[in-house]
């Protein structure tokens, strides 16, 4: 690791997993993974002349995104709980925590999806002449 980043965020050498956790922290940790209130996403607007039937479709896939984001918390979770109770742990080569990484980062392309999948169905509804580039 370069001597600058270390001297800027000295932090960064601790090991995220390890760090522990206060009780009141683990409880809020726990009761928060069940809703995403804390969760700021604002997708793109639909236009006004969409139809209700693509407007339904948007909602089912914001649905879809909250129990995404759901999932990766509880990940995120369950891995940091492993390395804790486990202080020996070579994170980079357990595999329960390279499963739960690997599951989240396969997670995280999900919404990316969702929202390819509703502008191609807004551009497909609206007949507009060209279609948007796919990622």
């Amino acid at each position: 690791m370069q001597p600058e980043l270390i001297d800027a965020f000295p932090q960064i050498e601790n090991d995220f997993y390890r760090s522990p956790l206060t009780e009141d922290e683990r409880n809020i940790a726990i009761h928060s993974c069940l809703n995403t209130i804390s969760m700021n996403y604002n997708p793109p607007p639909l236009n006004k002349s969409a139809s209700s039937a693509n407007k339904k479709a948007d909602s089912i896939f914001y649905g879809i995104k909250t129990a995404l984001a759901q999932t990766t918390r509880l990940l995120d979770y369950y891995s940091h709980c492993r390395a804790q109770d486990n202080p020996g742990i070579d994170t980079f080569v357990d595999p329960e925590i390279m499963f739960a990484s690997t599951m989240i980062a396969l997670l995280s392309e999900v919404p990316a999806t969702l929202t390819q999948v509703r502008l191609d169905a807004l551009h497909k509804e609206l007949d507009l002449p060209e279609t948007p580039a796919s990622s």
